[in-house]
């Protein structure tokens, strides 16, 4: 029997990528590791995929987790963010799902060759990722997390989010010009 809370994306846009390393930035005795997928708002098909096993993990969570009664779904956070809430370009018109776990995930490329080069997954690039959605109720707050359980590098990018230049593009080769 199929895992109905497990969702395998197609090859999607990363953001916020710490897959190597976990992200200390918030608690450093806490790290976790963290991706943020973006999917089109146009793309129904993996939306409801993901909407999907969100709904089994509620299902499951009501005997687990729930006490037997299902939550009001207007109290709990969506999986799901819309992009066009934050003031970033490369969110526009895209839903976000952060996917995290304090364990650290199984990276590979394309040929599944792990990845350990924390840099080699950047914001922009292509990636397909397996997470699972699980019910949690811990001191009265109740909802789903989406925990990360594998990654895997599709494509790189040529345009890396928040990308800096680089001294060759802002100065050129040719350090005599300024002569």
């Amino acid at each position: 029997m199929a895992n109905a809370t497990k969702y395998v994306s197609k090859p999607l846009e990363a953001s916020y990528p710490y897959l190597i390393n976990p992200d200390t930035r918030f608690d450093a005795a806490k790290g976790k590791y963290t991706v943020t997928v973006l999917i089109s708002k146009e793309d129904v098909e993996e939306v409801n995929k993901i909407q999907a096993a969100y709904e089994a993990a509620i299902t499951e969570g009501i005997s687990k987790k729930f006490g037997g009664k299902a939550p009001n779904k207007a109290t709990l956070r969506p999986c799901l963010k819309d992009g066009d809430d934050y003031d970033r370009p490369e969110f526009k018109g895209k839903w976000l799902l952060t996917c995290s776990s304090s364990n650290k995930p199984q990276v590979v490329d394309i040929n599944l060759n792990p990845i350990t080069e924390p840099k080699a997954i950047v914001g922009g690039d292509l990636i397909r990722v397996s997470v699972n959605f699980a019910a949690y109720n811990v001191g009265g707050s109740k909802g789903v997390s989406c925990y990360l359980g594998s990654v895997q590098l599709v494509k790189k990018t040529d345009t890396p989010f928040g990308n800096r230049s680089t001294p060759e593009a802002d100065f050129g080769t040719n350090s005599d010009t300024l002569l």
